[in-house]
């Protein structure tokens, strides 16, 4: 045993002048007894790049063996070869600076795979997070090279806990919007809406479906959209649009007729009050600069919180902020935002509005 444990010696003797032939052939001979320490002396061979034995592969394979044997040596044998190097911590820092080697390599070839591969072999390494950042962004501009939903998912299912992942998840979503709605068609934007009801692209979906199946503006088409598009993120607007265009013959009757055909209506709120006032004069007053409306016994309805309030007709009145026109209800609820420079009198309920001279 003495003569195994003089190869030890006779190892690091021999690397100390730089005699690395006869070092690597003394600890490859101690490996049978003395695996932690001599594995240690082949590492520090095959890492130095100053003599022909230099191999990263080789010198990675025997600190692996340094470091799993080192807790079956004996206390003696450490103590006695510590003046070697061969510590815990010298193991430990001879992985570092392997890992070291290994982290510039892989900046050179710079590739996805040999980022992975660097990854996966030196998970202690001081350069990991910097290693797997790059290899996520190298993997992320490889899915926006090719720039549809297949290779976005593809990223964020492999690496989802990248920095790059959210990114990734938002491009897919929208670049599966775009694929599945390509043709433009109403069909298409339905389907997108019934195959992933959950896609932060459902807002968009259900806004071009609204805007389409109500482009006409009449009441048959706002009747379509609220009677088949019950779960369109928009459908609350669609009652209230599809109201005011069936009131375009504006009448009590008519707004009894509203309520009494369609009862599941998302607006009878709307409809109750406006059934509640429609035989109430409703007068404009002015205080302290602003305008609210009053009943004929001097009663608030609406607080004057206006630049500038008009009289009802058909069911509207104007009114003025920030010194443009919009129209708002006799529950005081805004139908026509202010942004009009001018709006005519009703006619057949629809009023002519200027804007910027047009």
């Amino acid at each position: 045993m003495s003569a195994n444990a003089s190869r030890i010696k006779k190892g690091n003797k021999a690397l100390s002048v730089h005699d690395y032939f006869n070092a690597k052939k003394q600890f490859a001979k101690g490996l049978k007894y003395n695996p932690s320490p001599a594995a240690f002396g082949l590492a520090t061979i095959y890492s130095r790049n100053n003599n022909p034995f230099f191999s990263l592969d080789s010198s990675y394979r025997y600190i692996l063996i340094s470091d799993s044997t080192w807790n079956l040596s004996k206390t003696r044998k450490k103590e006695k070869w510590k003046i070697y190097g061969w510590t815990k911590t010298g193991i430990d820092s001879l992985k570092q600076i392997i890992s070291s080697q290994f982290y510039q390599r892989a900046k050179k070839i710079n590739t996805v795979a040999e980022y992975s591969m660097f990854i996966g072999m030196h998970p202690w390494a001081n350069e990991l997070n910097a290693a797997v950042y790059t290899r996520d962004s190298l993997a992320f501009f490889q899915a926006v090279e090719q720039n549809n939903a297949a290779a976005y998912k593809s990223f964020f299912e492999k690496y989802p806990n990248s920095e790059f992942a959210i990114l990734a998840k938002q491009n897919y979503h929208n670049s599966q919007f775009l694929e599945l709605t390509s043709d433009g068609s109403l069909e298409a934007y339905q389907q997108f809406v019934k195959q992933y009801p959950d896609s932060p692209q459902r807002m968009e979906a259900d806004s071009i479906i609204f805007k389409m199946v109500t482009q006409p503006n009449t009441i048959e088409a706002y009747e379509k959209f609220v009677l088949e598009n019950p779960e369109n993120s928009f459908i609350k607007q669609g009652w209230r649009d599809f109201y005011q265009t069936f009131l375009t013959d504006y009448s009590k009757s008519r707004i009894i007729a509203f309520k009494n055909n369609y009862p599941q209506a998302l607006n009878r709120k709307e409809i109750e009050g406006d059934l509640a006032l429609f035989n109430t004069e409703m007068l404009p007053f002015k205080k302290q600069g602003l305008f609210g409306l009053m009943n004929e016994n001097g009663e608030v309805l609406i607080e004057p919180t206006f630049q500038f309030l008009g009289g009802f007709s058909d069911g509207l009145a104007k009114y003025m902020s920030a010194d443009m026109l919009g129209l708002i209800n006799k529950q005081g609820d805004i139908q026509i935002k202010a942004e009009y420079d001018a709006i005519s009198e009703v006619e057949d309920g629809r009023f002519i509005v200027e804007k910027n001279d047009l």
